[in-house]
């Protein structure tokens, strides 16, 4: 074989020099369409900040802050024990509309009103809407996480209004919704190897479950997932063991996160979630939903059922 043919089959410098160029331009196309799709989803999310009208629960997850704004500024840490406005939800997002609270100077406390009320006529300002942009950023870094696994994906759920509407408002979700994705993104990334990944992964399913519970179920995603893929061809008790001792530790260091992150269990753990976990059941048999004659289909994303002739309030379409 002559010299040029050899070099015909290995390639020219110019063909390895234009390849290496058009990876290039291809990782910064990547990267402009990763910002892109942030910019979308956070002006999304600011613009409903400040558009929509207050919201049920709002005014629930907002006094949460401010006490725990109160506490913190007056140095009473022992008192994270024991705050945790309605006790059905763990208090890591309230707590951290709590931190976010600080920076401004304390506002009358929002009254306490019972779970069947309608939306409160208003609320104080600037605290809502720093409570609100607050939530508008955890919601745009949950679509920062997915864009960068998939630019398209992201952009999906960055304009899918009913997540703009509930990462923009005082609510519960986007702390949760945030470290949930982060949590199946991170055991993918890890291929079920112990490494950075997968303790992050863990880490992120604790903070879930310290969010909102509901949350957490990404973690049951994760597992079935986990166990598929691995299922040992031999039955064998040793490789059963060997099956699900990687799962189990990555379960239990999930658990161990959740309960660092949920100060309020400390005092009484066991008591204190069963009565949280409880909750959420005797509330279904509750006069309230008994009287709403709803099917079972209608009490889904919100603690309290939505009612026919509410439905436009409620969701703020």
């Amino acid at each position: 074989m002559s010299i040029e043919s050899d070099r015909s089959v290995a390639g020219s410098p110019n063909d390895y020099q234009r390849g290496s160029r058009d990876r290039g331009v291809a990782r910064w196309l990547r990267v402009l369409a990763i910002l892109a799709v942030v910019a979308v989803a956070l002006g999304l999310r600011l613009r409903a900040v400040d558009l929509l009208p207050v919201d049920y629960d709002e005014d629930d997850y907002l006094r949460a802050g401010q006490q725990y704004a109160e506490a913190i500024r007056a140095g009473d840490w022992a008192a994270l024990t024991e705050l945790n406005y309605r006790t059905e939800h763990p208090p890591l997002a309230k707590l951290a509309y709590g931190l976010a609270l600080l920076a401004l100077p304390p506002a009358d406390e929002v009254p306490d009103r019972p779970t069947t009320a309608g939306p409160a006529g208003s609320l104080p300002e600037p605290h809502l809407r720093m409570a609100r942009v607050v939530a508008a950023i955890a919601g745009t870094l949950e679509v920062l996480a997915l864009a960068l696994v998939s630019p398209l994906a992201g952009l999906f759920l960055g304009v899918h209004t009913f997540t703009i509407k509930y990462t923009s408002q005082v609510m519960l979700e986007a702390l949760p919704a945030l470290t949930s994705t982060v949590a199946v993104l991170a055991y993918a990334r890890s291929r079920r190897r112990w490494n950075g990944w997968l303790i992050l992964s863990a880490a992120a399913l604790g903070l879930t479950a310290a969010g909102k519970y509901l949350y957490a179920i990404a973690g049951i995603v994760v597992v079935v997932h986990w166990l598929w893929e691995t299922y040992p061809d031999r039955r064998r008790p040793r490789a059963l063991a060997r099956w699900l001792a990687p799962v189990l530790l990555w379960g239990a260091l999930a658990l161990v996160v959740f309960f660092v992150a949920n100060p309020f269990l400390w005092p009484a753990p066991v008591e204190r979630l069963r009565d949280s976990v409880l909750f959420h059941g005797e509330y279904t048999q509750s006069d309230t939903v008994q009287q709403a004659n709803l099917p079972p289909v209608s009490y889904t994303h919100l603690t309290l059922p939505t009612m026919l002739a509410q439905c436009r309030s409620r969701w703020s379409p």
